[in-house]
């Protein structure tokens, strides 16, 4: 072979090569989708308008669907949709208002209100939630949630992945600190994400204004209430608040559900119509001007 055929057999062989990378990369390409799953009366509408320009800027042909509104219909839109394609999904974008204590505000299935953190557990635990095939999602697929402080809840962050993934849960992540998608100043970069960090402290005596309200130096005070029917119990005078709000029992279990303990709380127990009720009232303060955190009681009754 004279050297004129062994230079068009070596670009041969690396325009082949070439094209081999091509399909490759096309046949294991992965498709992303984000999530706008705004709920009435859960924060600032610019918050989803803003993220989505945002994820648009970062990659063109990224899915962005603002029509489901529950858990199940975020998971039948990844069963159903053929613009994923051949492969399972990549990123999975979830952007939905929430806060550590409350977890993520929107609703399991379609016919309730936004789950409580102990209604997903419930849910996880009692196998109500039908996950994906493999072929849907699989390891590679990744969850991420664009709310408040959700990463410094690994227990949420599981269940989420749980129901969608089963017996081998999604990998998901979230911030620690408050997200916002804001207009960017920059003419070139229409919006930016900012996470920043927020404080927060619990006062177990409540204030006596009713209600959410803000103080003149910006930060949330949100009232924290929790209730249990104590249904048979005679008399309240003989039950010790203490056991009752132990870790192992079913209001210690709620408090956990709400990244909360039964010392942030105060606890008294009063006569009710079918025996006791138990009650525990707190005050939640967040160092927070951001108008878009959402504005809601922490409460649970059971």
């Amino acid at each position: 072979m004279d050297a004129h055929s062994r230079q068009w057999l070596g670009l041969i062989r690396w325009l082949v090569l070439f094209a081999f990378c091509g399909l490759t990369t096309s046949a294991f390409a992965r498709a992303d989708v984000v999530f706008l799953m705004q709920q009435a009366g859960h924060g600032d509408p610019a918050f989803f308008a803003n993220a989505a320009t945002y994820y648009r800027q970062q990659r063109k042909d990224i899915l962005i669907v603002d029509s489901a509104r529950s858990w199940l219909q975020v998971r039948e839109f990844l069963a159903r949709s053929a613009l994923r394609g051949a492969n399972p999904w990549g990123r999975i974008v979830i952007v939905a208002h929430g806060t550590r204590w409350t977890g993520l505000a929107i609703p399991i299935f379609d016919d309730e209100g936004v789950a409580a953190p102990t209604r997903w557990r419930e849910v996880r635990e009692r196998g109500e939630f039908v996950p994906l095939d493999e072929s849907i999602v699989d390891a590679q697929s990744l969850i991420v949630v664009e709310s408040c402080g959700l990463g410094s809840r690994p227990d949420l962050l599981l269940g989420l992945g749980s129901l969608l993934g089963g017996a081998l849960p999604i990998a998901t992540t979230a911030a620690t600190g408050l997200v916002e998608f804001r207009v960017s100043p920059n003419p070139n970069v229409r919006a930016v994400r900012v996470e920043r960090a927020y404080g927060s402290r619990i006062r177990s005596r409540p204030s006596q204004r009713a209600g959410v309200w803000i103080d003149s130096n910006g930060r949330r005070h949100l009232p924290v209430q929790f209730q249990q029917s104590l249904d048979g119990a005679t008399d309240c005078r003989g039950l010790d608040i203490a056991r009752l709000t132990s870790r192992r029992s079913a209001m210690g279990q709620i408090l956990l559900d709400h990244a909360l303990r039964a010392r942030d709380l105060n606890w008294d127990l009063v006569s009710a119509d079918r025996g006791c009720q138990l009650r525990g009232r707190a005050e939640l303060i967040i160092d927070s001007s951001a108008s878009d955190w959402p504005i809601a009681p922490i409460q649970a009754r059971n």
